[in-house]
Order: structure tokens, then sequence, then C-alpha cells
């Protein structure tokens, strides 16, 4: 038998393990999801350190380097020889910064897929039975899934445990552990709603769980961009330094 592998399982596979490991202690997904986060930025902060170093060391020495620039508008040659001698005696890296802080990338986008198939990395179904349950439950309740089969298994682990008896018909070496379903509910809000960004529809409703699912993926952004402008500012501030 040839087993199949994906570069992407590196990843996948012992960040999947954590995962459910955290889900079935913790008996919360949001609980579980917050430890996991927590794991995953400890990983991730010294590579981030070390990315950040780099980028600073740029950022220090782009002073020097445009006055190279201006100097040698003319002979971009001697351009390249003083600015790889000015990295070299300075000790930075060209692509050290961006290096580093590509690596992280290649960490966190497989690690949409582990949130995104819980059904696989949670409760460790196999490939076909994964697609048995999302067939047969589609078959049973069609509504409860969206028009994006990315999500089939977030949908499908929510209820799965009001189709236990047509599943174990289905599925019969399907196990007792993914019939239970999953706990997405923390804090009253379900992790695993798709989020409705339409407050006008005729679907939305003025409660918590609506609220907070919406409040979610905001707070994010702005964390994103309050990120962003933190380390632009740190950065300009070492330009400034630089120059005095």
């Amino acid at each position: 038998m040839i087993l199949a592998f994906n570069l992407s399982d590196i990843v996948t596979v012992p960040f999947g393990w954590l995962l459910a490991q955290l889900y079935h202690a913790t008996d919360n997904y949001g609980v579980a999801l917050i430890i996991f986060a927590l794991a995953v930025q400890a990983i991730l902060t010294p590579i981030n350190a070390k990315a950040k170093k780099g980028m600073m060391g740029m950022s220090r020495l782009t002073p020097k380097i445009q006055d190279i620039q201006r100097r040698y508008a003319n002979d971009p040659q001697k351009q390249q020889e003083l600015t790889q001698k000015l990295y070299r005696d300075e000790g930075v890296s060209m692509t050290g910064g961006c290096l580093w802080s590509f690596i992280p990338m290649l960490i966190l986008i497989p690690l949409y897929s582990v949130i995104r198939q819980p059904l696989t990395y949670i409760l460790m179904e196999t490939p076909e039975h994964v697609s048995e349950i999302i067939r047969v439950m589609k078959e049973l309740a069609p509504d409860i899934f969206s028009k994006n089969s990315y999500y089939d298994q977030v949908s499908a682990a929510q209820a799965i445990h009001l189709y236990a008896d047509q599943l174990r018909a289905a599925i019969p070496d399907i196990s007792q552990a993914t019939l239970q379903g999953m706990n997405f509910y923390f804090l009253g809000i379900n992790l695993g709603a798709i989020p409705q960004f339409n407050i006008f529809s005729a679907t939305w409703v003025w409660d918590w769980a609506h609220i907070g699912a919406f409040l979610i993926p905001c707070l994010s952004a702005g964390s994103q961009v309050l990120q962003m402008w933190i380390s632009q500012k740190t950065n300009n501030s070492v330009i400034t330094n630089d120059k005095g």
C-alpha cells in the first residue's frame, strides 16, 4: 500500500494532534483554540524575533544605503559593491529578515486546514469516513451546510450527534466519540458558525451569538492592523535614531 503524503503534513499532522489533545482535555473548542494559539505563538516567537531583528537591521542601514545611492547615482556597480560591503561590515543579511518573516507563513497557512477540518484532525476520522459522513448529512440536513464546501467538516461536526443513528447505519465502524459531535460554543458564541456581516439580512438576530461571531473577525483584523502599525513605528524609530 502506498501512503499518500503531502508536504503540508509536516505541519498539519503534529499541530492537528496537538489541537485534538487540547480539545479532548478541555471538551471545549474555544478553550482548546486559545491554548492552541498560545502554543503556536510560543513556537513562532523565536522565528518572529529573528525576523524582527533582521528587519530592524535593514531599517537601521536605510539612511546609509540612501546616501550611497545618492553619491553614486550614475554608477550602479559602485552602488552595489558599497551596499554589499555595508551589509557585511554591519553583520546584516540582505535577505535574512525577509526569509525569517516568510517561515511563519509556511506554518500558519497549513494550520488553516487543521482549523477547518475537525473531523479529520480532532475526531481523527479517515478520509473515507469523512466523505461518507458529509454525504449522508447533506442528504439528511442540507440546510446546515453553507455554499462554501471548505466548511463542510465544521458544519457536520456541529450537528453530527443529531444523526447518530443514520450515520451508524451508513458507517458501521464509525467511532462513538465522533457520533457525539463537538462543542463549538464558547462564551455563548458558536465558533463553528460562519460570520454574517449583513446586519440587515432577514436571518440576522440581535443576540450575543450573532454579534460575537461578527466581532471576532473584526477584532482579529483590528489586532493585525495595530501590530503592523506598531512594527512600522518601531522601524521608523530605528531609522530616526540612526540619523541622530
